[in-house]
């Protein structure tokens, strides 16, 4: 039963990693929580093994195509693999039904962000970034980015939560990627931000590499077909599935928080 409910997890995980770019961590966590009993410690470490595996494989779809563009947002790659075992640190200190009410509340903030923005964004693919003029120097480009990148890699670390959605948002709003640059390179960089995180988790034993494996392997292939086929969805009607999904979870998990014994 429970090699089903970890298929089941890899299926959902590949397919929110591969359409939209967000870490599979958002479902991953409070999925192990609430249909494996793991401890929110060990949830957030075993899935950041997922978005070790899963992304990496997934980002050679775009790599085919063209689309990974780490060269030019180094400071982003830096910030965010630095601060991540930063993150795991502080995330061990944290007690558990502390942890699980902020990964859940955390889920629930960014559900009715998708709802009110998610839907009306509109990204048309031109390469203009977003800063003022007079931060477009590269060098206050790059200060900014490593400093938001590394907010980003914390978070990441703490919660396992953000990591793919955050450096999306720079790499288009800052860098001005187009939609298939920043996708496809944010899901590199994901991996390589949670490489650094399972390594902080690894060293207060909170990660289980044999459920890891498992769902990452799911993951891997149904994220590689949702990557290939992502420009067939409605964007609407995925910021409305995504956001109620979020919800969903971010809430049970509250409340389990909330009559935990």
């Amino acid at each position: 039963m429970d090699q089903l409910l970890l298929i089941l997890i890899g299926t959902i995980a590949g397919i929110v990693t591969g359409i939209t770019g967000a870490s599979s961590v958002m479902v991953v966590v409070p999925l192990l929580s609430i249909l494996l009993n793991f401890s929110i410690h060990q949830a957030i470490g075993t899935s950041l093994v997922v978005d070790v595996v899963a992304p990496l494989f997934i980002s050679l779809t775009y790599s085919k195509r063209g689309h990974i563009k780490l060269k030019e947002c180094l400071a982003v790659l830096l910030g965010t693999v630095l601060m991540a075992p930063i993150g795991s640190y502080f995330s061990d200190m944290v007690p558990e039904r502390g942890l699980g009410s902020s990964f859940g509340g955390f889920m629930i903030v960014l559900a009715i962000i998708i709802f009110r923005t998610g839907a009306k964004q509109k990204i048309d693919g031109r390469n203009s970034s977003s800063l003022p003029c007079y931060l477009r120097h590269p060098m206050a480009k790059s200060t900014i980015c490593f400093v938001l990148a590394g907010a980003s890699g914390f978070m990441t670390g703490f919660m396992g939560a953000g990591g793919g959605t955050n450096l999306l948002l720079i790499l288009i709003l800052i860098y001005g990627f187009s939609l298939h640059d920043a996708l496809g390179t944010s899901i590199l960089m994901m991996a390589l931000t949670a490489s650094a995180g399972v390594a902080g988790h690894l060293y207060y034993g909170n990660v289980n590499f044999r459920d890891g494996i498992i769902v990452a392997v799911v993951a891997t292939v149904v994220g590689t077909i949702s990557a290939k086929k992502m420009s067939n969805l409605n964007e609407k009607a995925l910021s409305y599935f995504m956001g109620g999904i979020y919800a969903l979870l971010g809430i049970v998990m509250v409340l389990l928080n909330m009559f935990y014994n």
